[in-house]
């Protein structure tokens, strides 16, 4: 339990210290730039991380859903991070993390229940209530 919620703070800590970044590295380039930059410098990465692992682990976890889904996600993730990046240049990092993180979970949540089966139950729908509620204030207060 302990190592699950510490690896949860670096999740938390990590996405919320980003837009922050992003917003500053976007000053000293353009938000198209910025995207395909970091999607670069994330695949170096990730070739070093995979040089790393073993070859018997490569073999055992790679295979063609692994590659269709990545890059299905790959290329949904660089839209958005394009279109995140240019909101960046716009507005501030808090109002736009304020706005998509919010609308990310409800959008998350159709979709799981809509396309993946994914259940809710009414705690659950409770809180969606409640960052929607969230995220019409924050939508107002800019």
């Amino acid at each position: 339990m302990i190592p699950d919620i510490l690896i949860g703070l670096v999740n938390v800590f990590g996405w919320g210290l980003k837009p922050l970044l992003e917003k500053n590295a976007i000053k000293h380039s353009s938000f198209l730039i910025f995207a395909n930059t970091r999607y670069i410098a994330t695949a170096v990465i990730s070739f070093i991380v995979l040089g790393l692992c073993k070859r018997k682990y490569i073999m055992k976890h790679m295979n063609m859903p692994t590659v269709y889904y990545s890059i299905l996600v790959a290329i949904i993730g660089l839209v958005s991070i394009i279109s995140n990046y240019y909101l960046l240049t716009k507005y501030d990092a808090s109002l736009v993390a304020g706005l998509v993180e919010p609308a990310l979970i409800l959008v998350t949540f159709l979709f799981g229940y809509l396309f993946f089966n994914e259940t809710f139950n009414k705690t659950r729908l409770l809180g969606i209530l409640i960052i929607s509620t969230g995220l019409f204030v924050t939508y107002k207060s800019k």
